[in-house]
């Protein structure tokens, strides 16, 4: 039975033994079955030879058609940055994100009591994050919660009248928020824009953490 020797760091610093295969010929077969068919790419540019041609061609994910700003999911997350930002110019005196409104809202027009689960299917955010949410708010006295009567292990949340003040006050400024993100589109586009987008959400809706009601 053969036992591996170990190289101590003496041995590596020397470099290898007599007789051994020089280290840049066995980096050059590496090399080579590493080496994707179809040539290799042009140093210091892009390839773009003809199919068939044995010419260099590019990766797929070199070619323009690939560039970030084309790829929806880029734009959608640009777009989500640029909305909570025109929220906080527009809204910032009333001390609210864009999901605690989206929440009060929801309170708002329930007019009633609402638990976590009905809350996360109402703005489509995940327990976590309501509960959170939901804390805060109560500490600003936004909200109030209490267990509910029928199941003491479920709490239940319900919109003060502090809260509806505020939902209230800062309504104008939450639509001129979003109509400023909308502003470089004609009125025809913004509708066919808005409309395109929920029919998005309505074909995916269940791929997220926290399917909307809206669109079930």
């Amino acid at each position: 039975m053969h036992t591996k020797r170990k190289t101590s760091p003496r041995q590596i610093a020397a470099g290898p033994p007599a007789g051994a295969a020089p280290a840049a010929a066995s980096g050059a077969r590496a090399a080579a079955l590493r080496r994707p068919r179809g040539g290799t790419a042009r140093a210091g540019g892009r390839g773009g030879g003809e199919p068939g041609t044995g010419a260099p061609t590019d990766a797929p994910w070199q070619s323009e058609k690939h560039l970030l700003w084309e790829r929806p999911g880029f734009l959608l997350r640009r777009l989500n940055q640029i909305h909570y930002a025109l929220f906080f110019e527009h809204c910032q005196a009333y001390g609210v994100t864009p999901v605690q409104y989206g929440l009060l809202t929801v309170l708002a027009h329930a007019g009633e009591a609402m638990d976590i689960t009905a809350l996360c299917a109402e703005v489509g955010v995940d327990r976590t994050t309501v509960a959170d949410v939901t804390r805060r708010l109560t500490e600003r006295g936004l909200v109030s919660q209490h267990r509910s009567l029928l199941d003491g292990r479920q709490k239940l949340t319900r919109i003060t009248q502090a809260g509806l003040d505020v939902t209230a006050a800062s309504f104008v400024d939450m639509k001129a928020a979003q109509a400023a993100m909308l502003a470089p589109l004609p009125p025809a586009e913004r509708r066919a824009f808005l409309k395109s987008m929920a029919r998005l959400v309505a074909a995916h809706n269940d791929l997220g953490h926290t399917p909307v009601k809206a669109f079930a």
